[in-house]
């Protein structure tokens, strides 16, 4: 019986081998999943907007997932409408308002066509 195992001794053990790698290749194609980028976040400040609205909205776009967020502060509500549009149009993945004026401006940017805004 153990010269039966001694003949295919080395077929068995490239058999093995053969298995081994073949586990381990498929394991490593799956790789690690790739990382996802954080959300591209802005605040819009209308002109009216306190110190107070624009931290809470800092906080809020933070709090969604946002590693760096620009915050544009405006004169009033046509720049603040100016602003959401460019927003969008720069592809801004989440838009905080700060204030009366800056919420008014994402509404009617969000109910647009403007694309990347419908998600706001």
């Amino acid at each position: 019986m153990i010269s039966f195992f001694a003949n295919r001794a080395p077929a068995l053990a490239a058999l093995a081998a053969t298995i081994l790698a073949l586990g381990a290749g498929a394991a490593l194609s799956k790789g690690p999943r790739p990382a996802t980028a954080p959300p591209r976040a802005a605040v819009l400040a209308g002109g009216d907007a306190t110190e107070t609205e624009i931290a809470d909205a800092t906080t809020a776009a933070y709090d969604a997932g946002a590693t760096h967020i620009a915050v544009r502060r405006t004169g009033g509500l046509p720049e603040a409408q100016a602003q959401a549009a460019a927003l969008a149009a720069q592809g801004y993945d989440v838009v905080e308002a700060a204030g009366p004026q800056a919420r008014a401006a994402i509404g009617q940017a969000a109910s647009s066509e403007l694309p990347g805004a419908h998600a706001w």
